[in-house]
């Protein structure tokens, strides 16, 4: 990127002056906009697009983190059949559980971007310093030392730097899981308390059902973090 074929060095100066100086991203000659950062960050993207895909997938009916959502169940439907007397309690429940899933997918959908973007982010963040340095270079051979003060950092900081894109990445994703759980405990503690809100004590016990929601967290938990 900092050696484009066919770019003369005053045009490609210019160029990588801009860049520098709007944090790493070129101007778009052609297409898509050079990023320096997302360069530099596909070395990382492209070693778990393939597990991010599986636990993100964009259209899939296992559903988001290989399904977990998707299985998860109280199972009202196969109570309706034994406890008739409290049927429409039931299907209050089941009807619940179907918005929390849809909830919890717009959830998914909408911190999976932040999740992924995160990577380049973090790159960005930790190259302000050499794009702030070469931005200030003037005179003679200042093309030559712009791209050493780039590849100088890159080399120095690539590690420290991949490994923070990386944390950073997991961080964002079990906070992620963090919320799914609170939102599932929340949802269904409400849920099932209202339909409990009835003067029929045959209300069915659902506490092996309960105890799903702890098993769902631990499905999720299961799940290998990309790496």
């Amino acid at each position: 990127m900092l050696h484009p074929r066919g770019e003369k060095g005053v045009a490609f100066y210019k160029r990588l002056q801009f860049a520098v100086m709007n944090n790493g991203v070129f101007n778009a000659k052609k297409g898509r906009k050079k990023n320096i950062n997302m360069t530099l960050s596909s070395e990382l993207t492209g070693s778990i697009d393939e597990e991010f895909r599986m636990t993100f997938p964009n259209e899939d009916k296992s559903g988001p983190f290989k399904g977990a959502i998707d299985s998860f169940s109280l199972d009202t439907e196969g109570m309706i059949n034994t406890y008739k007397d409290v049927h429409l309690q039931l299907r209050f429940l089941k009807t619940e559980e179907d918005k929390l899933k849809t909830k919890l997918k717009k959830i998914i959908r909408e911190d999976k971007k932040t999740i992924y973007s995160s990577l380049t982010e973090t790159i960005e963040e930790n190259m302000q310093k050499c794009y702030t340095d070469a931005a200030v270079i003037k005179g003679v051979g200042s093309l030559e030392k712009m791209r050493s003060t780039i590849n100088d950092h890159v080399h120095d900081k690539k590690d420290t730097m991949f490994k923070m894109a990386k944390d950073n990445m997991l961080e964002l994703l079990n906070e992620l899981r963090g919320k799914i759980l609170k939102k599932l405990k929340e949802t269904l503690k409400e849920s099932i308390e209202l339909s409990l809100r009835t003067d029929d004590c045959s209300f069915p016990d659902v506490s092996l059902e309960l105890a799903m929601v702890e098993t769902f967290y631990s499905q999720l938990d299961a799940n290998p973090n990309p790496n």
